[in-house]
Formats: C-alpha cells, structure tokens, sequence
C-alpha cells in the first residue's frame, strides 16, 4: 500500500509541475511556490504534513520527469532538466564556463533553430553537447511541456511508478500476463487452467507425443503456478528451443484441452480412448490453430499483407512516397514525388541526426510537404508504411505516437491548409 500511495502521490507531483490549469493546481501554487515550480519549491517547516507528503515524492518524480524542449523560452537549462541522455537530464557545465550569461534553452539556437554548436562546447562538456545535438524534436512550433519518461506518449502513469517502485513485480514474466495476451480464443484460456487441476494416466503419454517428448515426471513441480510458469516461460527449463517458444506454448494449450476433454468423457460417458486417434486429433488442431493465428493475430508491428506495388493518384495528384532508415544515430529521409502515369517529379534524399525510427517516419513526411511547397506542388497525398503516424494524422484523438513525434505531427497539420493534402 505505501508504493501505491507513492504513486498517486506522484501523479499530483506531476500535475503540480506541468501547472495544469485547474483550480486546485492553481490554488496550491499561489500557496505554496507562487515564483517557482513544484520541483524547485523550497519546503518549509511550517508546511502542512500533508503538503510535506507531497514534496517527498519529488526524488521519484526527478527519476523520469523531463521537459520536452519546444520553443525553449521556459526552460532554465541550467535548472530544469530537459536532456534524456543526461545523468539527472541536466546538461555537465564546463570548468571553464563563463558566468552564467545564458540561461534558456532558446539562447543556445540559432536563428535557423540549429543548435548554437560554438556556443554548446563553450558551456558544456562534450559528452552534453552530443546529447543536446540530439534533441531533434525541439521546435518552434511546440510550446515547452513537462513529460513523463517512463511512457513512451509522454503522460504520466501511476503503474509506471509503481513498476519503479517495485521492479520484481513487473507481469511481463509471470505466466498468466503471457497466457491472457496470447490471442488464443477464450474458451482454451479457460480450459488451460482448469485442466491442470485434474490427473489423468493418458497425460504422460501424449506430453511425451509432443514433437518435444516432454517428461513431466523427471521435474519436481509441486505448485500449478510454478506449472503454468514453466509452459509460459519453457527457456532454460524444458528441451525447448527459443524460436520455437510460441509454437510450444500453442501446442501445450492443445493438449490441456485435450486432456480436459478425455477428461470427462472418461468420468461422464465411460468411454475407451484411442491414444493414437488423440496424437493426431491434437497435431490436426494444432495445425488449425497456428493457421488461424497466423492469418488473424498477426502482430500489431507486423508487415502489411497489402501488395507494395506502387498504385498511382488520381488525375492532377502528385503521390508523394517517403520512407526512413536508420543507422548509427541518424537517419536517412527519402522521398520521391510522381504523377499519375509514374513520372518522377522530384526525388530527395537528406541525413537528419534522428535516433528514433517512429519520429524518423514522420519527418520524412514532413520534408515531403515542404519539397511540395517548395516546387509549387499543391495537391499531394502521402504515403508512408508507418501505421501509427498516419492514423494520428488523419485522426489527432484516435491513437498515440511517441512524445517524441509529437512535434513533427503538429508542424506537419500547420502545413496542410498550405496544400490540398
């Protein structure tokens, strides 16, 4: 209970330091910090206790709270923290820095946006500097935001924190977060379980039919949950090899719904069973199930089934066709504009200092729009194979992009109403 009353602690932390504008947020700053932030507020003794609660939460707020730097007119470089690479996400000053003449974060750019290269190696080290270089997504399009680290959309959530909090809990290893969001139909996410509650002597048999002849005997597994951990998690436990962990994961579902079947046909109907029949009825359904996954459950990264054959506009549409790769920080930005009949208009190709492919996508397409505006290109379409930014930018509120695309989107929307996009 006290991790959890840390981290809804914390989720009012947050909101205090982004000065959310809400009545309560407004109430406490003119309280208590009226001329500085949340992070920075000094505490005093006569703080209420309750207000003390709330101030000891800041050393975990420090651990993933970041600015995401845009305009840079409200960051205190030497103060806020705004460098994801950074130890503490604050920039290492240099010994020989001059006083501190500079303070936000615009000063250090140029009137181009660049960054200010002579004048970042004057006031921070090197390692600083790289990691400043990095920060693409600033731009003056965004004002500056408060984000949350640990989610890759940038809004603060409590179980991220509480994850934090208590690492050794975290579900991706326990076998029922595997099982749950397996995509396996219902009715054998129920029978797994059950199953294993039940002994039958056909058991031994037909895990020992399985293409990895498995011997549950030879193991001492006196618990279900120890059980159920070892069919999730076979790796360094069973004679399974790790490209075939899904497959073995599908068939051992297979055979508990088998053997839960037998089950009660034997106490229920008094049949004989055929071991040889029940070996092939489960490698058949073993075979409709994979087939049935693979078709329907695909990955939601997973390549479009869509043929990649370039399909042309409509009459008087230049299709603008971008795409990105990435190598050794940078990416490579791609974008080739055609007509109808497949003429090549223009093509460009630049190297941008991106690390992070999902923003590497989108500023593709937004290099796109401004080569369009350029040439005097005004009725465009698109068209990138990257998923999430197109659904974001045909529907704003429909899905999630990560924090640190946000900016690419947004300039991306102004340059729409310049075209007919």
């Amino acid at each position: 209970m006290e991790a959890v009353n840390s981290a809804l602690l914390c989720k009012l932390g947050s909101l205090l330091e982004s000065n959310q504008n809400q009545l309560w947020v407004r109430s406490l700053k003119a309280k208590y910090f009226p001329s500085s932030s949340f992070m920075r507020s000094n505490r005093k003794k006569t703080n209420s206790w309750q207000w003390k609660g709330i101030l000891s939460i800041r050393p975990i707020l420090a651990k993933s709270m970041c600015f995401r730097v845009g305009k840079g007119n409200n960051i205190n470089f030497w103060k806020a923290p705004l460098i994801p690479n950074n130890p503490n996400f604050k920039p290492t000053p240099n010994q020989d820095a001059p006083p501190h003449s500079f303070e936000m974060v615009d000063s250090l750019c140029l009137e181009n946006g660049n960054w200010n290269l002579q004048r970042l190696t004057t006031l921070f080290d090197s390692y600083s500097v790289s990691n400043i270089q990095k920060i693409f997504w600033a731009t003056n399009s965004m004002e500056d935001e408060v984000i949350w680290l640990g989610n890759p959309s940038g809004n603060f959530q409590v179980k991220t924190v509480y994850k934090f909090l208590h690492p050794q809990e975290t579900q991706q290893g326990k076998w029922w977060y595997h099982f749950w969001n397996s995509g396996f139909h219902e009715r054998l996410k129920i029978l797994h379980v059950e199953t294993l509650l039940s002994r039958i002597t056909i058991a031994r048999a037909l895990w020992l039919a399985t293409p990895w002849s498995i011997r549950w005997e030879g193991f001492n597994l006196t618990s279900l949950e120890t059980h159920l951990d070892w069919l999730a998690n076979p790796r360094g436990k069973l004679p399974i090899h790790p490209d075939d962990g899904s497959k073995f994961f599908l068939f051992a579902v297979v055979v508990l719904e088998t053997l839960w079947s037998l089950r009660n046909i034997f106490l229920f109907e008094g049949t004989r069973i055929s071991l040889d029949l029940e070996v092939k009825s489960i490698f058949g359904k073993f075979n409709e199930f994979h087939s049935a996954m693979a078709e329907h459950i695909a990955p939601p990264n997973a390549p479009s089934t869509i043929s990649r054959s370039w399909s042309p506009p409509l009459q008087g549409v230049i299709k603008l066709n971008t795409d990105a790769s990435m190598g050794n920080g940078f990416a490579s930005l791609g974008v080739v504009a055609r007509d109808q009949a497949g003429n090549i208009i223009k093509i460009n190709v630049t190297r941008e200092l991106i690390d992070f492919p999902e923003s590497a996508e989108a500023a593709a397409i937004h290099r796109a729009m401004l080569l369009a505006l350029e040439a005097g290109l005004l009725i465009i379409c698109c068209e990138s194979d990257t998923k999430a930014v197109i659904q974001k930018l045909n529907n704003q509120n429909g899905c999630s992009v990560h924090w640190a695309t946000v900016g690419f989107i947004k300039e991306i929307i102004d340059l729409c109403p310049r075209t007919a996009a």
